[in-house]
């Protein structure tokens, strides 16, 4: 196995291990990704940076996120004192916020919260001109797995019980990836020569 693939396998592992059962409980583990120049926190595993003049993104990793108003954190870099802040999707640029001291921002208030289910861009630029930039893309997560993960968040062992079209191939792939199974098919008169030709599908958590 190369160097390479060795490493995203580490990072793939950790990131895997501390979604699930936390860093503090992963003391060997922890002890790799150190030899391995690999950094975790409780929100997962990155890469740390390979020269004091290299701006890395701590939060959000690159990946899905649920938080429609997160708070931005990235590596201090040497001899930097302001950092400018920008955001933008699809190339557009949202907003952007400069001369920001220290290394967090929290997301400002008046700018429009992240919309579900959208690529997002992340650049942290520091003031020192022979910095290199900080750059992440994330996604938000959908409003139906924000829901979905939500509801079974706050009550363990939740049944979830709903109707999906049968013609609605991309739904029914979700919901089956989040574990729900069709147990029946429900065709309902709406009137009008209508109908609705459904799955129910259900899953136990």
């Amino acid at each position: 196995m190369n160097a390479k693939l060795l490493r995203y396998f580490v990072v793939s592992m950790l990131f895997t291990l501390t979604s699930f059962v936390g860093v503090e409980k992963n003391t060997r583990f922890l002890a790799l990704a150190e030899d391995k120049g690999i950094i975790c926190a409780p929100n997962g595993c990155y890469t740390a940076p390979r020269s004091p003049l290299e701006l890395t993104i701590l939060n959000p990793l690159r990946g899905s996120i649920r938080d429609r108003q997160p708070t931005f954190s990235w590596f201090p870099v040497e001899g930097a004192t302001r950092y400018t802040v920008s955001l933008k999707s699809g190339g557009r640029l949202l907003w952007q916020k400069a001369n920001i001291a220290g290394t967090e921002l929290a997301y400002p208030q008046g700018e429009d919260e992240l919309d579900f289910d959208r690529d997002y861009d992340l650049i942290v630029e520091a003031n020192d001109p022979d910095t290199t930039k900080g750059k992440v893309r994330f996604r938000t997560m959908g409003l139906a797995k924000q829901c979905y993960l939500g509801i079974c968040t706050a009550h363990p062992g939740c049944s979830i019980s709903l109707t999906v079209n049968k013609n609605n191939d991309g739904a029914i792939k979700f919901y089956e990836k989040m574990g729900l199974k069709k147990v029946k098919e429900v065709v309902a008169d709406i009137g009008s020569g209508f109908v609705m030709d459904d799955y129910v599908m259900e899953s136990q958590r």
